[in-house]
């Protein structure tokens, strides 16, 4: 009868304990002892529904729980949802709510979400803590203290041997935020955290960021060496962007030259587009020239453009429309832009029409402004030449304007005159 009392005592605490695995408050300890103080959301609850699971069951399991307050499921990833609390609900609320989603078979694993001391929504846990042994610290070790605190699973990281992930069951008593300070406390360990789930605007605190030249080098001196300012990922910059700083495009059009005007210290990549089939597109970075194929009229022409971010991100497509001028197969390439002594102008066949001979007449003339609109330079091309040829040696530095005319039709493009072809 003794021991019998004792096992029912056992599964009473066992019941209790398990119950009560989430609080509205949590100290986490870093590496170095530091602690942050997280607390419960009253907001927002997350959901990891078990994999191939049907849209079908998963709206079931949401159902069930309507009358505990949900007010909102907004997809994230394919078996993930962020549950949206209606306004008088508490952290407490939000607790109850992740104890009854982990009751259900559907869902492999529930969490609050959990807000910094700075009171911003962090994220939440998911059943995974990722630890990496001390030099001196045994695998034996690990799996000796992962038994004893209910450890479903222990995978090696495939990049350092030293880091393991540790995978929890959802029915577990405790959860991988209490784990990482448990493991922590042996030091045993350089490292023990969950593997958080972070929305996208989380930057993590790092005390070392300033001593890491490779993110951001300041010359700052490391281990009594000078770093080179500048020399670095630019890591600040991509934070900028991947948490919401939006793509800026805008279209410059002026005859048939378009030019986008993002920010180019930002920008990997430019991608033009034509949606007219009669209409070529020469590319090159934020610059495009759109040309007519042989035997067609000038007209209008749909076009098209996006950009990519240093980090990898698409823009939306930018649709327009420019009117481009008729030059029975002819493209006009003026080089070197900038330049310092001579701009050349040549007329060259278009890429549907390059077979065309080289008797093919073409006239044209050729004006250089400056920024007053005062003609600096001007030519015909002569005897079917097909080039024309300014010597701008002399012209103050700067910008200036190059203006093709070819027929009743003109091109207008940017020139930039550089120092060395000054004497001024």
């Amino acid at each position: 009868m003794k021991s019998m009392k004792k096992l029912i005592t056992s599964i009473i605490l066992f019941v209790s304990f398990s119950q009560c695995i989430y609080s509205q408050e949590y100290a986490v300890y870093s590496s170095n002892k530091q602690k942050t103080i997280l607390t419960v959301s009253p907001e927002k609850v997350l959901v990891w529904f078990v994999p191939n699971l049907t849209e079908d069951r998963k709206k079931q399991t949401l159902a069930k729980i309507s009358l505990n307050g949900l007010l909102a499921s907004n997809d994230e990833m394919p078996h993930t949802r962020i549950l949206s609390l209606k306004e008088d609900k508490t952290a407490d609320d939000a607790i109850r709510l992740v104890k009854d989603l982990l009751k259900e078979e559907s869902v492999l694993y529930a969490s609050p979400v959990l807000v910094g001391p700075e009171g911003t929504s962090l994220g939440g846990l998911t059943n995974e803590l990722i630890v990496k042994l001390k030099k001196t610290t045994s695998l034996a070790f690990l799996e000796q203290l992962a038994k004893a605190k209910n450890i479903e699973k222990i995978v090696q990281y495939e990049y350092d041997p030293l880091v393991y992930i540790l995978t929890i069951n959802k029915h577990s008593s405790t959860h991988t935020l209490d784990l990482s300070n448990q493991f922590l406390e042996t030091g045993k360990f350089e490292f023990a955290h969950p593997n958080y789930h972070l929305f996208i605007k989380t930057a993590t605190s790092d005390p070392y960021f300033n001593l890491q030249w490779n993110v951001k080098n300041t010359g700052q001196v490391v281990n009594l060496i000078t770093g080179t300012v500048g020399e670095d990922i630019k890591v600040e910059q991509a934070w900028n962007i991947s948490t919401g700083s939006g793509i800026n495009l805008a279209v410059i059009y002026n005859g048939s030259f378009i030019s986008s005007t993002p920010n180019s210290q930002n920008i990997d990549q430019v991608e033009w587009q034509s949606l007219s089939s009669s209409v070529y597109v020469s590319q090159s970075g934020i610059t495009a020239t759109a040309y007519l194929s042989n035997g067609c009229v000038g007209g209008i022409a749909n076009m098209r453009v996006r950009v990519r971010n240093i980090c990898g991100l698409w823009s939306d497509w930018r649709m327009f429309t420019v009117n481009v001028c008729s030059n029975s197969g002819f493209r006009f390439v003026y080089s070197p832009n900038p330049t310092s002594d001579i701009l050349d102008i040549t007329a060259v066949p278009t890429e549907e029409n390059k077979n065309l001979t080289i008797a093919a007449k073409v006239d044209f003339e050729a004006k250089l402004l400056d920024q007053d609109g005062k003609v600096v330079r001007e030519g015909k091309n002569q005897n079917k030449e097909k080039k024309i040829s300014f010597d701008v040696k002399g012209l103050k530095e700067g910008t200036y304007y190059l203006h093709i005319l070819y027929g009743k039709e003109i091109e207008k493009h940017q020139i930039i005159i550089s120092k060395s072809a000054s004497t001024n």
